[in-house]
């Protein structure tokens, strides 16, 4: 009896509540005004992430700015060991003191022309150093990056442009140099230990045993007379080997007794304005079989950039 009472007393209250035919509509659109509140938000915080992200990637704290496009091949800092020009894989050859812009304040280049230079530059405060040539050519070098308790900077001349930048006449050095700011500056130019690229052979000069421009898959083959040494020669000393050989160029000599010589075209294994050479001694020949006046193949094989670019000469 109870158990109906309650059941027709919970079905006359389900029905006695009145129905609401737009809930279903209020509940959806309230949920569509949720999703575009977070839909909102969401793309607001990417913005403000974007944004931080932008700030970042614009300047990192304690990182350089990039190297200009001319400059990406310009080494590390320092280009200096004291006052005087020491960078790895480049052979020194000038230095000198700068403390104004006078008219004698120039200095000549005899060194090579035919390989790339590095002028380098040791000042005071940040600025930059312009070499120039009184009759126009000029470049431009900065000195803004702080090694220790000073300002170093370098550029690199590619082979060809010094010989306009530091042209001279025969009595005359044409090339001055203009610092930004006083002080005590410190001017300096190291070289490549070798050419990119050999330069022309000079009509009438001497003719290689062997040039490797002729042998572009890097293996050259040639015969040649073991020669005597040369009188007044030191003893022990069986004869000489000279080439010339571009920067960064692997040479490997072989004879059928086994490997004569090797080469490589850098300033680690002394190679300088692209020229290398060395000794075989008597126990070395006696080791590879070689007796003075045998005909033999002396085989050549190359590697690394521009393996071309090697000419062996006639063997002294």
């Amino acid at each position: 009896m109870i158990e109906d009472e309650l059941r027709d007393l919970l079905t006359d209250r389900a029905a006695s509540v009145p129905d609401n035919p737009t809930r279903l509509a209020e509940v959806r659109s309230r949920v569509r005004t949720i999703r575009r509140r977070r839909g909102a938000g969401a793309a607001a915080l990417v913005l403000v992430l974007l944004a931080v992200a932008g700030a970042v990637l614009t300047r990192l704290p304690g990182r350089p700015d990039a190297l200009p496009p001319a400059d990406r091949n310009v080494p590390a800092p320092p280009y200096f060991r004291g006052e005087v020009p020491k960078v790895p894989g480049w052979v020194f050859d000038t230095v000198r003191e700068v403390t104004g812009v006078t008219e004698d304040a120039r200095i000549g280049y005899g060194g090579p022309r035919q390989q790339r230079l590095l002028l380098v530059v040791r000042c005071p405060e940040a600025g930059s150093l312009v070499v120039r040539n009184i009759h126009g050519t000029s470049r431009t070098v900065p000195c803004h990056r702080r090694v220790g308790d000073h300002f170093e900077g370098a550029t690199v001349v590619e082979a060809g442009e010094a010989a306009t930048l530091f042209a001279e006449s025969p009595t005359v050095d044409n090339t001055r140099y203009e610092p930004s700011g006083p002080g005590r500056w410190i001017f300096g130019i190291v070289a490549a230990a070798a050419p990119d690229v050999l330069p022309p052979l000079p009509a009438g000069s001497e003719r290689p045993l062997v040039d490797g421009a002729d042998h572009p898959d890097g293996a050259a083959s040639v015969q040649f007379t073991v020669p005597p040494p040369r009188p007044g020669s030191d003893p022990g000393v069986g004869f000489g080997l000279s080439i010339d050989c571009a920067l960064g160029v692997r040479l490997v000599l072989t004879v059928p007794g086994g490997q004569l010589a090797s080469f490589v075209c850098d300033a680690a294994h002394g190679a300088t304005q692209g020229g290398a050479g060395g000794v075989v001694t008597q126990s070395e020949m006696a080791r590879l079989g070689l007796r003075v006046g045998d005909r033999v193949t002396l085989t050549v094989r190359s590697s690394g950039p521009n393996q071309d670019q090697w000419r062996l000469y006639p063997i002294t």
